[in-house]
């Protein structure tokens, strides 16, 4: 065997697997399941903000600034987790200020479309 296209193929190999296994990794991350009704509502609301955006019923700006607090009370929960116990008052804490969060979202929504309901019966035809 020539050595030369040994040396080629050992360095692809190498390669190959040093660069595809963290790409791998966080692929399969994303495929985990939630679990638990507090990680099925982050997860709710992370696609209901992603809908919304690419619906237009929110606005760069507003969908950065959505992403930016539900990962804020993502870190909140993972926090309290990491403390030790999670009790069931923090278990309520989270639930509701991811309700409160859905609150917030719900009228960002309801501006745009009411924005756009108006701008639709002024403009003549």
């Amino acid at each position: 065997m020539n050595p030369k296209l040994l040396g080629i193929g050992a360095t692809f190999v190498l390669c190959a697997a040093t660069f595809a296994t963290p790409v791998g990794a966080q692929h399969s991350l994303n495929e985990q399941p939630a679990v638990g009704p507090i990680k099925q509502a982050e997860l709710r609301l992370e696609h209901r903000i992603k809908a919304d955006y690419r619906l237009g019923l929110l606005g760069p700006l507003e969908f950065a600034m959505l992403s930016r607090d539900l990962d804020g009370i993502r870190v909140q929960e993972e926090e309290k987790r990491l403390n030790g116990i999670f009790t069931d008052h923090d278990f309520d804490s989270v639930m509701k200020k991811l309700v409160m969060f859905e609150d917030q979202v719900i009228g960002h929504e309801t501006d745009k479309a009411a924005s756009v309901a108006v701008v639709r019966t002024i403009t003549p035809r």
